[in-house]
């Protein structure tokens, strides 16, 4: 008996736990946190890299293929890696889910402070391209004098070339001298360290600012890229034509071009965060959100602007064709400093379109830059306490300005192999540190302990689709990076050696990281240990993590964990009587109680009076 009194306290206080986490996540507005959700994860995957998509100028990503990589690998990572940090609510190296994640995690931050110095170079330039435009001053700044005929034309020229039937090239053009012999000019390198100490002076200025601030930056940026996107793509529609709008959706909504998996991939990992820091809330968001309801708004939100916007790209790109034939290689860096503004010339008040595009770059960039900082300052903190956060942020700063000068000071044309090396070690680098990621947490944590950590912390379990994907996702993403290393043999050897250097480098740092793991639990003789979780991994209140280990599903859904064939409410699992068979029901136990309340006033007075002077005798 005594067993299974302890049976329905346990049942009681499994359902009354699961009560409350639903309750307290009912008492925060569920849209609060998904829109704060928006905000921070729109700063770290909206940037130069994700302005453009499916408008296959640059890559051809067909949009179908996005929509499948990002359902079956993008939006199962972001699952796991956000609910971590909110089931724990603390930013650090995830060493007490596994002790082997503190070196994946620092081979992480390796990787988010690359993609940093990338992004810094960017908004650099399009600082110089956007004050430029607002100062008026043409592109044929850069042409030779005297001019060499039929060289860099500028849109006028072109125009008047165009209009006779002649088409010109796009190495001829004014914007591509500009954009390849800028760095040769006489004031370039001054200008561009100067540009570059003003972006890491306001990355440090929005780095140091309140959570709140930077929510609020971080919104601002998000509805600023959402609705001039939107005008941009309404105006777009209305000026080119009703025959250039159709052309140019079919052409976006085409599976016919060859696919290109190594950079839906790239764009995949970046905008989920797989194998980089991934998103944090700063304690703004409700540990009992949704997170799979979240994802998949966030996702949906996400295809819809970057469609927007690629049909943006696409609609300048039919335009400028008209009269420029493409004779250079078009890469992301290129359509932003190259395309846009040449295409842009062929719309009325063009220098508009160019304002709104390069202050979309330039806001976004922005936003990245500041919540990846002080992301990285916090996660810094947590291993480096004496320090203080300002300081941190001061130190990376600075570490960004030395980093960021000479990429940003060197021509885009003689550094395009280094660049190029770099972006492919760090494509290889994100998807193995992904890969060992869900592998320390799906297969040595568990899937099925990890579904029954949702399951207690926000009161329902994981479908068979995403527990599916979390137990497949680390053999695709290594069976990915392995593709992406056979692949390099087609690349020249400058970006091969700079693609290996980068991505053995990074990958030595986590293999030290985590042997120095493994040696420290072998001298405490607890070597097993280093492939387990801490009993401090969980939920930061210790009541929780009680509760978390008492947690039992089969107890909360009166399941028999033996198997039972036939289960009913007068045994226990163990096959012992219920104390409640004593009465069938709640109400009826109610009922019960309340009529021997009763029977004890309406009870012969002569009883009662024995009882009570048996009872003072007694006393």
């Amino acid at each position: 008996m005594p067993r299974s009194g302890h049976f329905i306290m346990d049942l009681s206080s499994s359902m009354t736990l699961v009560s409350d986490k639903a309750e307290s996540g009912k008492d925060h507005f569920k849209w609060d946190s998904i829109k704060i959700f928006l905000y921070f994860t729109f700063s770290l995957s909206s940037c130069s890299f994700t302005f453009d998509m499916f408008s296959k100028v640059a890559d051809n990503v067909r949009i179908l293929d996005f929509i499948v990589v990002e359902i079956a690998l993008g939006m199962p990572y972001m699952f796991m890696e956000f609910f971590i940090k909110q089931y724990t609510r603390k930013l650090d190296f995830h060493h007490s889910l596994n002790p082997l994640l503190k070196g994946v995690t620092y081979g992480s931050l390796l990787q988010t402070a690359l993609h940093v110095i990338l992004h810094a170079c960017d908004l650099t330039d399009g600082f110089e391209y956007l004050a430029k435009i607002l100062l008026m001053r043409p592109f044929t700044t850069a042409c030779p004098k005297p001019p060499i005929p039929n060289f860099c034309l500028n849109r006028f020229n072109i125009g008047l070339r165009c209009e006779v039937g002649r088409k010109t090239w796009m190495s001829n053009s004014s914007v591509h001298v500009y954009y390849d012999k800028k760095a040769h000019e006489a004031t370039a390198s001054t200008t561009k360290v100067f540009a570059v100490a003003i972006v890491w002076i306001c990355n440090f200025f929005f780095s140091t600012v309140s959570v709140d601030t930077l929510l609020l930056i971080s919104k601002l940026s998000f509805l600023f890229r959402a609705i001039s996107s939107c005008f941009l793509a309404l105006s777009m529609s209305l000026a080119s034509g009703q025959k250039v709008t159709r052309a140019v959706l079919s052409d976006i909504m085409s599976l016919n071009s060859k696919p290109s998996y190594d950079v839906t991939m790239d764009l995949v990992a970046y905008i989920y965060g797989i194998g980089y820091i991934g998103v944090y809330d700063f304690r703004k968001i409700s540990p009992f959100v949704m997170v799979d309801n979240t994802v998949i708004i966030f996702a949906v939100v996400f295809t819809l602007v970057g469609f927007v916007r690629s049909f943006i790209v696409r609609v300048l790109y039919v335009l400028m064709t008209k009269c420029i034939v493409i004779d250079v290689k078009i890469t992301y860096h290129y359509l932003i400093f190259g395309v846009l503004p040449l295409g842009a010339d062929y719309l009325p008040a063009h220098r508009l379109y160019l304002l709104v595009i390069y202050g979309n770059i330039i806001i976004a960039t922005l936003s990245f830059l500041s919540v990846s900082t002080l992301t990285l300052s916090r996660l810094l903190h947590r291993e480096f306490r004496s320090l203080k956060n300002i300081y941190i942020v001061g130190i990376l700063c600075f570490i960004g300005f030395v980093a960021t000068l000479p990429l940003a000071i060197a021509n885009p044309t003689s550094i395009k192999n280094e660049l190029t090396g770099l972006k492919i070690g760090l494509c290889i680098a994100v998807l193995y540190l992904g890969g060992v990621k869900v592998a320390l947490v799906m297969w040595i944590y568990g899937v099925n302990r990890f579904s029954t950590d949702i399951h207690y912390w926000l009161g329902f379990k994981p479908t068979k689709f995403w527990r599916f994907c979390w137990s497949v996702l680390p053999i695709v993403l290594f069976g990915l990076c392995f593709y992406r290393v056979v692949n390099l043999t087609k690349f020249k050897n400058v970006t091969i050696t700079f693609a290996c250097i980068w991505f053995l480098g990074s990958c030595l740092i986590v293999i030290m990281f985590q042997l120095r793991t493994i040696a420290k639990f072998m001298v405490g003789n607890n070597f097993i240990n280093a492939f387990r979780s801490s009993r401090n991994y969980g939920p930061p209140d210790y009541e929780d993590r009680k509760k978390r280990k008492y947690f039992s599903e089969t107890l909360r859904l009166r399941k028999c964990s033996h198997r039972c064939k036939v289960y009913d409410e007068k045994y226990d699992c163990n096959h012992m009587p219920l104390m409640s068979t004593l009465s069938p029901t709640l109400s009826d136990a109610g009922s019960l109680c309340s009529d021997e309340l009763m029977n004890i006033y309406v009870a012969n007075k002569k009883e009662l009076r024995a009882s009570t002077v048996e009872v003072d005798t007694y006393l």
